[in-house]
């Protein structure tokens, strides 16, 4: 029977979603950079798969993607009835539509990176464990990834949550706190979380070209090689050395996504000047979500004479023309404001890559 190169598997089977349509030419461009990642490559090129395997990866994810497309024809339908037991906010509304039919094709993008991310956090683990040249620790406050938090942003609307800092040393106690271990160039390669002395998550960190990829896995044992299911996957982007936009995908143990964050940055003079923020809830009956939820906002950065940021204008944009804010400015808290300098960690993605 014929095998095929599991690389080159992925390879073609993102051509053929792609030559259907079923994503747009940066989602093509960002699933071939993940595959021109050089821990995928030595993963991926180690394994044959013969035509059954192939027949039955590219099916599942067919089927999985017709899941949500079914639930998704159902959520149009739902919304677009204007029968008198549904509610004003429940009608279909044309603005939003066009927004959430990008995320639904998104939904395919992420299949296939949670298929094949969903196995091999042992391995990268691995893998990446070699390259390590030097580890640092920091504090765990609420954030995805304490100082090195993919989103340079989120912090600053969420009251609970904080960067926090590096710690000098190793922290005696290691509970609620990060290890982050570095690559020769000082680039961030990979990190644990400790909970109670425990290692609980494992985040991989791969990139190529203008992509930065963000594998978070679950820990299941005591041990930090212990890693088993994937948690969440993000993306982010570059240009001119400046982040164009971060997603955020949570995933689910049967292979399904639960939602999709993004975050597109615009900018002015240099500066970051607004970004949008939006998420989708794909739909679920066992979260009481049978049609899907749709939220957007846009934020619009006020800078004091410093040139940190000290409060935002908060409003909605649905058609990307409209930049609807309120008058009233959010004031951001004072601790938050002095780490928002040109020169703060959360502008560096990372240190070195991109020089």
């Amino acid at each position: 029977m014929k095998k095929i190169n599991e690389n080159k598997f992925w390879q073609e089977l993102v051509s053929e979603f792609y030559t259907q349509g079923q994503f747009n030419q940066e989602s093509y461009n960002c699933l071939n950079a993940f595959l021109e990642c050089p821990e995928i490559i030595a993963i991926q090129q180690t394994k044959d798969l013969d035509e059954d395997e192939c027949n039955r990866r590219k099916n599942k994810i067919f089927e999985l993607l017709d899941v949500q497309k079914q639930c998704d024809k159902k959520r149009k339908y739902r919304a677009g009835n204007n029968s008198p037991g549904h509610s004003q906010v429940e009608q279909y509304d044309e603005k939003q539509e066009k927004y959430i039919s990008e995320f639904m094709k998104k939904c395919a993008v992420y299949l296939i990176l949670q298929k094949m991310c969903q196995d091999i956090g042992g391995a990268l683990f691995r893998i990446q464990d070699t390259q390590v040249k030097y580890d640092r620790y920091g504090q765990y406050r609420n954030t995805d990834l304490g100082v090195h938090t993919p989103s340079p942003v989120i912090d600053l609307i969420v009251g609970n949550m904080k960067r926090g800092e590096l710690y000098k040393r190793k922290p005696i106690k290691m509970d609620h706190v990060f290890r982050f271990k570095y690559r020769e160039d000082g680039n961030l390669i990979s990190a644990f979380l400790y909970l109670k002395e425990k290692p609980r998550y494992f985040c991989s960190v791969l990139y190529f070209g203008r992509y930065i990829f963000y594998l978070k896995y679950s820990v299941v044992g005591m041990l930090e090689e212990d890693i088993s299911f994937l948690s969440y996957l993000y993306i982010i982007k570059y240009e001119k050395n400046k982040p164009e936009y971060l997603e955020k995908v949570n995933c689910i143990s049967d292979s399904m996504i639960a939602s999709i964050e993004r975050e597109h940055y615009i900018y002015k003079d240099n500066f970051l000047n607004k970004w949008v923020w939006e998420r989708y809830l794909f739909p679920e009956k066992g979260l009481g979500i049978e049609e899907g939820k749709f939220c957007q906002n846009l934020f619009t950065i006020e800078y004091d004479k410093n040139g940190c940021i000290y409060g935002y204008t908060l409003g909605q944009d649905l058609d990307q023309k409209k930049m609807i804010s309120s008058q009233n400015i959010c004031h951001i808290q004072r601790g938050k404001c002095s780490d928002t300098g040109k020169n703060a960690m959360r502008w560096k993605y990372p240190p070195n890559y991109f020089d």
